[in-house]
């Protein structure tokens, strides 16, 4: 929805969270979530922007976090897919 920007942090193996200002567009730090494996190749949001999907080319998994629609924060769910280095994650609609 243009509020929160996401940036892949390979080194870190996280997510960074920043709040975008409507008016400016000023970019404003939130925080970093792990990715929850090595080398966060790839991540997508779904469609409807509740979940985030970060795909760790280096430890072989995909792991779904919920986003906060208010904080654009990311918590780490229970689900993760094992497949061999993923490099890219598209939606079907």
């Amino acid at each position: 929805d243009g509020r929160f920007l996401y940036v892949s942090n390979r080194g870190h193996d996280s997510v960074a969270v920043f709040a975008v200002a409507q008016d400016s567009g000023r970019l404003s730090f939130f925080g970093c979530e792990p990715t929850g494996g090595k080398r966060p190749r790839f991540f997508a949001l779904d469609p409807a922007g509740e979940f985030l999907y970060a795909a760790n080319q280096e430890d072989d998994n995909i792991v779904a976090f919920g986003v906060d629609k208010l904080s654009g924060m990311l918590t780490r769910t229970v689900h993760e897919v094992r497949v061999g280095s993923p490099s890219a994650i598209s939606f079907v609609t």
